[in-house]
């Protein structure tokens, strides 16, 4: 194999673990009752290097205090996104995965801890210990309330990506909204706001961009427990989680394809190909897929089992 084929090949599993990467943060409910308390860190704003200015043109590089609301810069350009998890029947999936042993002692593993570490200590706070309006864990309210119908993760490929996750949920309920109102009472600790998704004189679908939602006055919201701070906003009838605010506004501001729920889905990995590389790309036309494969997976009492790759074929179907 030559070099540049190795290279292709490390681009395409790259983009699959990265994908399969959303399949732990379903399970955290798993590990995070028997996780100590983690130390402090400091939630983050802005990107390395590129600060949110706030209101009064001072560079603010930490996340804003409770009474200290801070000013976002738009994006420049609108993230294309790469890999997406639909989550289809997201109660079955995550019962599944909190009964998985297999889960349970891979999240109690050294790299699991690493990848669960910015979000466990938030979810795994129990509403009692904050006098909250509910009881019980924070995943499971979220899991319950907030997540119970069919949403996406979506990493996101371009410039100035903050390369971490948007959980995204289009026409949130009436329901999902209540437990997010509930939640920003709890955890609140400032706001940040943004004038619209893009600066002026920036259309967006240039230079590789995506393409941009009309949106204005956005609002996001910090919250936080267990001195870790989980960022969320509501706008276009879309609701965004992330562990960054900038992965907020991304999920805020993009267009996302439509959702294509394969027969006998409980779950699927959408990788789109075109931005993760040349050899990402190369893997549909081989297969003689046209546009993004799925990886489709049902579950089975704890188990997710797969059902197949799925996509629309094109006229010289190699798979054929």
């Amino acid at each position: 194999m030559t070099e540049p084929t190795q290279k292709s090949s490390k681009r395409v599993l790259f983009g699959l673990a990265a994908a399969g990467g959303a399949l732990c943060v379903l399970g955290l409910a798993v590990w995070l009752a028997r996780r100590p308390p983690a130390e402090p860190a400091p939630a983050v704003a802005g990107d390395a290097g590129e600060p949110i200015a706030s209101s009064s043109g001072t560079s603010v590089y930490g996340a804003p205090a409770v009474s200290d609301p801070v000013v976002m810069q738009a994006l420049r350009v609108v993230p294309v996104p790469s890999v997406i998890v639909e989550v289809l029947d997201a109660p079955a999936v995550y019962r599944a995965l909190r009964g998985n042993a297999w889960l349970s002692e891979a999240l109690d593993a050294p790299i699991g801890r690493g990848f669960l570490g910015s979000w466990a200590g938030f979810l795994g706070t129990r509403g009692e210990d904050v006098k909250a309006e509910f009881s019980g864990r924070v995943v499971d309210f979220v899991a319950e309330k907030v997540l119970s119908a069919p949403f996406r993760v979506v990493w996101f490929a371009g410039n100035k990506i903050t390369g971490v996750p948007a959980v995204v949920l289009e026409e949130p309920s009436s329901s999902a909204s209540a437990a997010f109102a509930v939640l920003d009472r709890v955890a609140g600790r400032g706001t940040l706001t943004v004038e619209r998704c893009v600066e002026p004189g920036e259309d967006g679908d240039g230079d590789g961009a995506g393409k941009v939602r009309a949106l204005e006055k956005l609002t996001i919201r910090r919250w936080l427990l267990a001195d870790h701070a989980v960022y969320a906003g509501i706008a276009g009838e879309r609701l965004v989680m992330s562990r960054r605010p900038a992965a907020v506004l991304q999920g805020l501001c993009a267009e996302l394809p439509a959702a294509t729920p394969r027969a006998g889905a409980a779950l699927q990995i959408e990788l789109l190909a075109e931005t993760l590389g040349r050899g990402a790309d190369l893997f549909p036309r081989l297969l003689g897929l046209d546009g993004a494969p799925a990886l489709v997976f049902g579950v089975e009492g704890d188990r997710l089992v797969p059902r197949g790759l799925s996509g629309a074929l094109a006229q010289s179907a190699r798979l054929g």
